[in-house]
């Protein structure tokens, strides 16, 4: 066991008046306090200095999909909060103790019900609703971010949707259970005109392949365009096959969309490999495993050195 010595309170307020003073004696000698440090250091780049972690942090290699499964929570026991760590564009969910979804005073006698039956629901005990989401973006996307914009989907953490472009036809995106649509969508930087798309069949159950389709473009996430539909009872020969596939439009979008039919009566859908040509996906995309969906929206647009932050109100169950 790590014993660490914490500060005294005396020595806190030694530090704190201190600084308290700080501005009154630049005054007095017409300096900085840290002005010479700054005068020897000047016209030299200073090494960007990484936090050191502890032994007990988590790190993780994609932002969280799933506020229940995957994101962190946080919170005082009145407010409280999902961090899903998206470095470019954080999405904090939060909730308040007051914003809770309940019938008041329910007992489960009263409602014939034994003390086993915990109901959760509008109707029933109930629980903490999501008050909304705070959406704080850090600097302008440099990458793409791809999304499977129809979730969340029921997808193990190795099948998830960035192995659709991790470059490894060993991998796939599989979703059990899918429903009747799935979604993958794309939003580039910059607008850009995809003439025609590639897909990986993955390594077993043609069955699951994306055989019924339909590729669209938009330029602002809410209107589409129809470049491409298929429908194929066999889309592939082979197992790892690429294809490439040509639209029969072609305009510069900043967000590309598939829409995929699984077939009816397979328990899953999957797919290897989605490719655009012009784009490159690349392995530094975030990709995220649901987008938040429309919303009721307010926007604060800080200096460019605080971030852009998005208040996003929504109906899901929250932390």
């Amino acid at each position: 066991m790590v014993t660490e010595s914490q500060p005294q309170r005396r020595s806190l307020l030694k530090f704190g008046g201190g600084l308290a003073f700080a501005p009154l004696l630049s005054r007095v000698t017409g300096t900085s306090p840290g002005g010479r440090a700054v005068a020897a250091e000047a016209g030299a780049p200073r090494a960007l200095r990484w936090p050191t972690l502890s032994r007990e942090a988590l790190t993780y290699s994609v932002p969280a999909a799933d506020w229940q499964s995957q994101a962190l929570p946080i919170g005082n026991g009145r407010l409280g909060a999902m961090l899903f760590a998206d470095p470019h564009e954080e999405r904090i969910q939060f909730n308040e103790q007051s914003l809770w979804g309940g019938v008041n005073d329910y007992d489960n006698a009263l409602a014939g019900k034994p003390d086993s039956d915990f109901d959760t629901g509008m109707t029933g005990f109930g629980s903490y609703r999501n008050f909304g989401d705070v959406v704080v973006t850090f600097a302008p996307r440099t990458s793409p971010k791809v999304t499977a914009y129809g979730g969340p989907y029921s997808s193990s953490p190795s099948e998830g949707v960035d192995k659709t472009y991790d470059g490894e036809p060993s991998t796939k995106w599989c979703i059990e259970g899918p429903g009747a649509k799935v979604q993958w969508q794309v939003e580039l930087p910059a607008p850009t005109a995809v003439a025609s798309y590639r897909l990986t069949s993955a390594d077993d159950v043609p069955q699951r392949d994306p055989q019924e389709r339909t590729f669209s473009g938009s330029a602002d996430g809410t209107t589409w365009t129809t470049l491409d539909r298929r429908t194929l009872d066999a889309p592939f020969e082979n197992r790892f096959q690429t294809k490439e596939f040509t639209c029969a439009a072609s305009a510069a979008y900043r967000f590309y969309r598939f829409d995929f039919a699984p077939k009816a009566g397979v328990s899953h859908f999957q797919v290897s490999e989605i490719g655009l040509a012009g784009v490159d996906l690349g392995a530094d995309g975030v990709a995220l495993g649901v987008h938040p969906g429309p919303g009721l929206s307010a926007h604060r647009r800080p200096s460019d050195d605080q971030g852009d932050l998005s208040v996003l109100g929504g109906p899901s169950q929250g932390a």
